[in-house]
């Protein structure tokens, strides 16, 4: 069968099965999703217990919603042998199959990779944990808060004291990202192969995330012979100043743009200091360099500072609220954040799939599915009868939105 593609929709045609809970291939699947992939999303009976973390609205919550647009949603008790064949006969035409259970559960389940790519050649089957499938914590149970501290992003966030977390569930959504790329390399090999097979990928937090650090947060950790001199962290020239009405980011780099602070801190004479001449010198006096800035802005407005870099050429922006980020002129004028409204869960706003395609961009997918929404249409699809179907409600081992 010809599959049916655009530049904006490249990947129609493919079609993904998902297990998973929580966020690490369900914002990946997403992305595939909006990219134009049938992403069908098997959840307990019960749903994936981010359907309730949160802010929600009629029982969807806003994080599930913004992970799992464009997907169908099929229930079943993946415990119950009737309906792990069901699965399996999801499986049987799909390309991709995609789990973050911990290593093990989906053999015991009957759909394990060997399996199911022994039913399904071309099947990419792809396994997401946390530790990876070997070591000591192999099996061990993961969040981002504990690859945050494994990976030493948490000391990264230190300034010499107490190691602090990124607020945001950064190893989670590195980790989908990172799946969404291995998905759509593997879907390429397999295109240009003779024989067209699938393969089967693993992907572990901890791994994406040392490789997501590793550029900047592990420069010092990377050269290993004696006497290189160690650099501060290029990000600790990161920090917010505070002015008369709010706060603002400087963010100086090149020598011109020092020159430019300088003049407007008024003290010129610091263009040829020879602490700040270079970037070397710079970040190795970096808090001085705060305690002046510090000192110099605070008698700025916002407006009359954000002038001033504008005339001097240097990047600067006062830090926004969540709501001011989200209806900033730039985004607007870029028309970043779309809205929809949902016969469930009302209006709701959606940031827009982030890629262009020869200067288009696709539009988000539906919002996020009711539980079971789909799982009469796609077993169906997938071969089973009205009778089946009806037989598995009864026994509970399947469960169908009404």
């Amino acid at each position: 069968m010809v599959k049916e593609f655009s530049l904006q929709k490249p990947l129609a045609g493919v079609k993904v099965i998902e297990l998973s809970t929580m966020i690490t291939a369900s914002l990946a699947t997403m992305m595939l999703a909006d990219q134009g992939a049938e992403v069908i999303k098997v959840e307990a009976i019960t749903g994936d217990p981010l359907r309730l973390l949160g802010t929600s609205s009629n029982g969807i919550s806003a994080m599930f919603t913004n992970c799992n647009r464009g997907k169908k949603s099929v229930a079943v008790d993946l415990k119950d042998n009737a309906a792990q064949a069901a699965v399996r006969a999801l499986i049987q035409d799909a390309d991709v199959v995609i789990h973050n259970f911990r290593p093990g559960v989906m053999d015991r389940l009957g759909l394990g990779s060997e399996q199911l790519r022994t039913d399904n050649p071309a099947l990419i089957f792809v396994e997401i944990n946390g530790f990876g499938k070997d070591g000591p914590l192999a099996n061990a149970p993961a969040y981002d808060s504990v690859i945050q501290a494994l990976s030493g992003l948490t000391a990264v966030q230190s300034d010499g004291g107490r190691p602090g977390f990124m607020k945001t569930l950064l190893c989670d959504k590195v980790t989908a990202y990172t799946a969404w790329q291995a998905i759509t390399a593997a879907l390429y090999v397999r295109e240009r192969s003779e024989d067209q097979q699938g393969q089967h990928i693993d992907i572990s937090m901890l791994h994406a995330m040392l490789a997501f650090m590793w550029p900047d947060c592990m420069a010092n950790e990377t050269f290993l012979d004696d006497g290189i001199p160690k650099s501060p962290n290029i990000a600790d020239v990161f920090w917010v100043t505070t002015v008369q009405d709010g706060h603002i980011s400087i963010m100086a780099a090149t020598d011109d743009q020092w020159a430019g602070v300088f003049r407007i801190l008024g003290k010129p004479e610091l263009i040829d200091d020879p602490r700040y001449a270079d970037l070397y010198g710079r970040v190795k006096h970096i808090g001085e360099l705060r305690e002046i800035m510090n000192a110099g802005f605070a008698k700025f407005t916002l407006k009359e500072l954000l002038a001033r870099l504008k005339d001097e050429d240097v990047p600067g922006t006062e830090c926004l609220d969540r709501e001011k980020a989200i209806t900033h002129p730039q985004v607007t004028a870029l028309e970043l954040v779309e809205e929809h409204a949902c016969s469930v869960m009302g209006n709701l706003r959606a940031v827009a799939p982030p890629i262009s395609f020869e200067g288009k961009r696709g539009v988000s997918g539906l919002p996020a599915p009711k539980l079971g929404l789909h799982t009469r249409e796609c077993l169906m699809t997938a071969g089973l009868s009205e009778d089946q179907i009806k037989a598995f409600e009864a026994e509970k081992c399947i469960f169908v939105a009404s």
